[in-house]
């Protein structure tokens, strides 16, 4: 034989018996992890949270808070050996500790219920994440327990939540099993409910990016398995750009099991959710998210303050369509729609003459034209509606004007995005009809012109302040 092709067959099988050990050595799944180990994954952790965030213009202070969490959990590792498990979960997944306080939402993750042999911690009620998880199909998933009893844990969730069928069909597995594929990067699961609208979905991924930071994940690195059969929507490629890969349960062919895979708490269960419990008076880490988001989409974050000569205005225009195939009752026919939109046109562009002035259907543009038109919005007028979402991805000097209809909640209640605009530090302006006679057939809403004109006189004190 060729002595060429000798070494090269033999340098080959080196390489493969070094890929074989690192595999041992650095499997999630491997029980004898040594400090060390566990130190550099805590460094790596620091160095993926700072490229996701810390080369971001986010503030100094955070880094320096993630590096006192690091440092106080190896002080933590040293003095509690053989404990490791209950505080680092498989996968590079750590939990902190109850005295660790510097991150937001801290609390979410304190204090888990610890079932299999930590192959099951359950939060708060409604997330958990689940070690060495077996894929069986959309409702059914396996963990290894052994001898232990299966987890006795309930979820505080409604609204279609899949998380309390889910437990009750959760089986024993046995820790290595042959022929499965294993996937090692970290997974989200969902169920969706709402996968059609902005708002909703929104919350969704607020979940996945508040779990990630706590779970010492960069967030543009995880999975999202989603188990659930929504048609197609104009969303789908914002999940597929978001996150590193979106998988839709149906693809599986025989059995996976995930390192890590999380049980993520539903969109109504959010900060950013609709039951008040969880609209919660400050999302902490709303710049960061928001600079997540349009750095995922390539867009330029334009922090400038405005300039009064040149404004750019952005109003929502709502449209009949079909939302949703799940929606054909409703026969395409949209709520809270401007009866008067010329009108309302006509009268802003008389306030603010030399404005650019643009309205947007936003379900007939890509999420990136969204974003790059929303990123450069000083003012932002919409009917209530999911649209609002952009309130989130304003610049940070920009004016929000929100019109309600008669017909639908009230202003105290439908208060989502004069809370996002709270935690934006923006200014905010909501205003609700309660003459009937402005309300036209097919849910068309008449706002009047001199409403228009006082709202205006408003906003032009408060933006064009900033010049001055």
């Amino acid at each position: 034989m060729n002595k060429k092709l000798i070494v090269l067959l033999l340098l080959l099988s080196a390489l493969s018996l070094l890929i074989v050990l690192m595999a041992v050595l650095y499997n999630p799944l491997h029980s004898n992890l040594n400090f060390s180990h566990l130190e550099a994954t805590a460094e790596k952790t620091l160095d993926v949270q700072g490229r996701a965030i810390g080369n971001k213009a986010i503030r100094e202070s955070t880094r320096k808070a993630l590096e006192s969490e690091i440092s106080e959990f190896k002080v933590q590792w040293k003095s509690s050996e053989g404990t490791h498990d209950e505080r680092r979960g498989k996968g590079g997944i750590i939990i902190p500790t109850t005295s660790s306080k510097n991150l937001p939402y801290n609390e979410w993750i304190e204090k888990p219920y610890n079932a299999c042999n930590g192959h099951f911690l359950g939060f708060r009620n409604e997330f958990a994440v689940l070690r060495s998880a077996m894929f069986i199909n959309r409702d059914q998933f396996s963990i290894p327990c052994n001898n232990s009893s299966m987890p006795a844990y309930s979820f505080n969730m409604k609204n279609e939540a899949p998380h309390p069928m889910w437990i009750r069909n959760l089986q024993n597995a046995e820790l290595k099993q042959s022929g499965v594929n294993v996937w090692r990067t970290p997974a989200f699961v969902f169920k969706r409910i709402e996968a059609h609208n902005l708002y909703h979905t929104a919350c969704e991924w607020i979940n996945i990016y508040i779990l990630s930071r706590l779970f010492g994940f960069d967030p543009r690195n995880v999975d999202v398995l989603l188990t659930d059969d929504r048609p197609s929507n104009v969303l789908d490629e914002s999940w597929d750009t978001l996150f590193n890969n979106v998988i839709r349960y149906k693809i599986f062919e025989g059995n996976v099991v995930f390192d890590t895979l999380i049980w993520t708490t539903i969109g109504y269960h959010s900060p950013a959710g609709i039951d008040p419990k969880y609209l919660q008076r400050e999302f902490k880490y709303v710049d960061e998210f928001r600079i997540f988001f349009l750095d995922a989409f390539n867009v330029q974050l334009k922090n400038l303050a405005p300039n009064c000569d040149s404004l750019s205005i952005t109003i929502i225009c709502r449209r009949d369509y079909m939302t949703h195939p799940e929606r054909i009752q409703m026969n395409g026919k949209i709520h809270r729609k401007f009866q008067n939109e010329e009108e309302i046109f006509a009268t802003v562009q008389k306030q603010f003459p030399n404005a650019n002035l643009t309205g947007v259907i936003l379900e007939q543009m890509s999420m990136k034209a969204q974003l790059e038109n929303m990123s450069n919005t000083d003012i932002l007028i919409g009917m209530h509606g999911a649209g609002l979402t952009h309130v989130l991805f304003l610049p940070p000097h920009a004016v929000v004007l929100e019109l309600f209809p008669e017909y639908y909640g009230t202003m105290a209640t439908l208060n989502y995005f004069e809370t996002f605009s709270h935690w934006r530090n923006l200014t905010y302006f909501g205003w609700q009809n309660f003459d009937k006679s402005n309300e036209f057939p097919n849910y068309y809403t008449k706002i009047p012109g001199d409403v228009i004109v006082s709202y205006c006189e408003k906003i032009k004190e408060i933006i064009c302040k900033i010049n001055k």
